[in-house]
């Protein structure tokens, strides 16, 4: 949807330009593609400084999330 509202996290609103579903690649640490994902629901402002991910919401997409902790 082009022209939504979001609020980001400095508590700006910001309006979107466009909203919709992309093909990504994960990489790894070190820069090296690990597979292919399809993200939906993504919105795009060219006013927002970061790129932002909701892990909840990916999660709620069936994405399972891992990680480790540096001994």
């Amino acid at each position: 949807m082009k022209g939504l509202e979001i609020t980001v996290g400095y508590e700006v609103q910001e309006i979107t330009a466009m909203y919709g579903t992309i093909n990504a690649q994960m990489v790894n640490k070190n820069g090296f593609v690990v597979g292919t994902a399809i993200l939906n629901k993504v919105a795009y402002s060219p006013q927002v400084r970061y790129n932002l991910c909701s892990l909840s919401r990916l999660m709620d997409d069936g994405w399972k999330i891992t990680g480790a902790t540096k001994a």
